[in-house]
């Protein structure tokens, strides 16, 4: 099993440095672009969880199912 995970991610490491290619200025800036916005976006799973129980329990109170 360990063997095969560690040729998993050989592959893996394999693909994703042959597909190196050189990237256009415009690219470069859209991809700092993109990771900069998703820096400013918080990383908490609870209060998306949290949101969705409220959610759907006003969904149930609107509906008059307990």
């Amino acid at each position: 099993m360990q063997r095969a995970l560690q040729s998993a991610s050989a592959g893996q490491q394999r693909s994703s440095t042959s597909d190196k290619r050189p990237i256009s200025a415009a690219q470069r800036e859209r991809k700092l672009a993109n990771d900069a916005a998703l820096q400013r976006v918080p990383d908490q799973p609870g209060s998306l969880l949290r949101e969705k129980f409220r959610l759907e329990y006003e969904r149930r109170q609107r509906e008059g199912v307990e």
